[in-house]
């Protein structure tokens, strides 16, 4: 077989172990460059319809790029582009050499599995006469030191999980005699996961079970530390007796493990299967970020996508033409809600909220980690009580029972957006007028000549009455990042607290910025713990001045807001927030802060 026929059979296995191509268009794909005999590539898979050419252009790249580290997809870190060149250096310069026969004291038998990043042999372990497999790198990247420490890196994590009836045990990592490295692990007879989606029947009870397995298995790893990186269909086998076992931790990453001795921060995983911001940083869309590439919440992406496909015996992301159209659709809202009803139909509705959550587009939306994952998955089954929790970028978050959490009543001009729980203390977020909201202390964002002329911090003063901000301007002179307490006036609440956030005393005004808008809200909240406030009301202090952005704004006030409430001994139970725009860009950005201030938040949409 020529090379360009060994080029077209590797492609065709990429795309096979990508889902790219199903197992039976792959056996013919095989059969028919065995008999032509002619010179075949990459296009004559298109021209005969195994591959689209979408699909070759990502198959191609994958085997680009496999030929030069263990991951069936690689990155570099300083963002540059995906698309990827096989180094002269590293070009095949021999035909692979012969398959050993014995490795050590395993005796090499059948190969059991082939591809761009190494070949997988069943073999016996002559010592302890039992059954085992045995991965051997390619002799034409056997040379590349990077690989070798790759490979080590595997063994490693997977020896970590040796006593997790879910996943691979490994028995043993060295050099074969040629100096190829080699991992012996246990031997699992069955089939992929990937395989059993194509090849069984709707198995719902079972399907459940291999999910549950699988859940079990991340879960376990990442209390250790370690994140899989590339957990997919193809890299979970699927025995007789139907236990699951998580394989392949060639990319993996221990993350409690010291910074010398942490695999490469490249951005690594399999398209379908990568979380979007993988996807956009790889892509150069997105700043590369260290956390984010290794993140516990990477797999719990890539285990909520695998969930779907189990379920729907497909991926929903298959079928996307460019890496750019696969990174729009995994970050699309609106197929995202057409694929919850669809799994809604499949599982019902609590566990297509849960799945749903798992894959939500934005990373601190997501559970923390795969044991978090895991416990709601699991408390979501259909038939335990479903809630109106409905957060997250699309309607995925926590939960908690409804009956704990009271309704919010709908003053007149007010529009109530979401809820944020952090256990029975609350951040409402709403649009438009804060004057009729019963409350204990309203906010204002005010000058330090309390002479704000517009926006919601002026009707807060106006409703007020004279009187209140008679009683502030005797306090002055006060500098930005001070707070003024007043009575409430006319206003159905105790007090009024003045944050100043402009500067009138000099000759030109002092805008505000986010630090000052920090410490106007620390004031707010230490005023408010001191006097014992448990409601507060709160605009967007400075949103309105048109000088800063009001989404950053919102930021800087999430984190205050979650530290207040988290406080144990704080009097503050609720704080009402609200937003000058009434456009959905600015909930999804103050959600995110929320989030990302606080991971274990409930969200919650009041009742239409």
């Amino acid at each position: 077989m020529n090379h360009e026929s060994c080029t077209a059979a590797a492609l065709a296995q990429i795309a096979l172990d990508h889902g790219l191509l199903p197992a039976d268009r792959h056996a013919e794909c095989l059969r028919q460059i065995r008999e032509s005999g002619g010179s075949r590539d990459g296009r004559w898979l298109v021209e005969n319809g195994f591959l689209t050419p979408a699909d070759l252009a990502i198959v191609r790249a994958r085997f680009a790029t496999a030929t030069q580290s263990l991951s069936c997809f690689f990155i570099p870190t300083d963002g540059g582009s995906m698309k990827a060149t096989l180094p002269s250096s590293r070009r095949p310069s021999a035909p692979p050499k012969k398959k050993p026969d014995t490795i050590g004291r395993f005796r090499l038998d059948e190969e059991l599995g082939r591809g761009a990043m190494g070949v997988v042999y069943r073999a016996r372990d002559t010592f302890l006469d039992a059954p085992v497999a045995v991965k051997l790198l390619p002799t034409h990247v056997a040379q590349d030191e990077r690989l070798h420490r790759a490979l080590q890196v595997e063994a490693r994590n997977a020896a970590l999980m040796r006593d997790h009836p879910n996943v691979v045990t490994v028995f043993e990592a060295g050099l074969a005699e040629d100096g190829r490295p080699y991992v012996a692990m246990e031997l699992v007879e069955g089939e992929t996961l990937a395989d059993w989606v194509r090849n069984r029947g709707e198995d719902r009870e079972a399907d459940l079970d291999l999910i549950e397995q699988i859940a079990a298995g991340l879960a376990a790893a990442h209390e250790r530390g370690l994140v899989h990186r590339d957990l997919k269909p193809a890299n979970v086998m699927v025995g007789p007796d139907l236990t699951a076992k998580i394989l392949d931790f060639g990319m993996s990453k221990n993350i409690a493990a010291p910074r010398a001795e942490q695999t490469m921060d490249s951005v690594v995983g399999t398209p379908l299967y990568m979380a979007p911001e993988l996807l956009a940083m790889g892509l150069g869309v997105d700043t590369y970020e260290r956390e984010a590439a290794s993140c516990p919440r990477v797999d719990v992406y890539a285990f909520g996508v695998t969930v779907c496909e189990v379920l729907r015996r497909d991926n929903p992301f298959r079928g996307s033409e460019t890496f750019g159209a696969l990174l729009r659709r995994k970050r699309d809202l609106d197929s995202l809600a057409d694929l919850r009803s669809e799994m809604e139909q499949i599982v019902g509705e609590g566990r297509a909220r849960t799945v749903l959550h798992m894959i939500d587009p934005e990373r601190f939306a997501r559970p923390e980690s795969m044991v978090a994952a895991g416990d709601r998955w699991r408390e979501s089954a259909e038939g335990e009580p479903v809630t109106a929790i409905l957060g997250g970028s699309f309607g995925a978050t926590d939960q908690v029972d409804v009956a704990d959490v009271p309704e919010p009543t709908s003053p007149t001009g007010l529009e109530w957006r979401e809820e944020y729980w952090l256990s029975d203390r609350c951040i409402r977020l709403c649009h438009g007028s804060l004057t009729s909201v019963p409350a204990e202390a309203w906010v204002s964002s005010d000058d330090n000549g309390i002479s704000m002329a517009g926006g919601v911090a002026a009707a807060i003063d106006d409703a007020a009455g004279p009187s209140v901000k008679k009683e502030a301007r005797a306090q002055l002179p006060a500098s930005p990042g001070d707070v003024l307490v007043t009575g409430a006036g006319r206003l159905r609440g105790k007090h009024v607290l003045h944050a100043i956030t402009i500067d009138l005393t000099g000759p030109d005004v002092g805008w505000p910025d986010l630090e000052v808008i920090a410490r106007c809200a620390k004031g707010v909240f230490s005023l408010a713990r001191d006097k014992g406030i448990a409601s507060i009301v709160m605009p967007a202090l400075g949103a309105g001045t048109g000088r800063l952005d009001q989404h950053e704004v919102a930021a800087v006030l999430a984190v205050e807001m979650t530290r207040a409430l988290r406080e144990p001994d704080s009097p503050i139970r609720e704080i009402v927030f609200s937003f000058v725009d009434g456009d959905d860009d600015f909930v999804r950005r103050f959600r995110i802060a929320i989030l990302d201030s606080a991971s274990d938040v409930c969200i919650r949409r009041p009742r239409a």
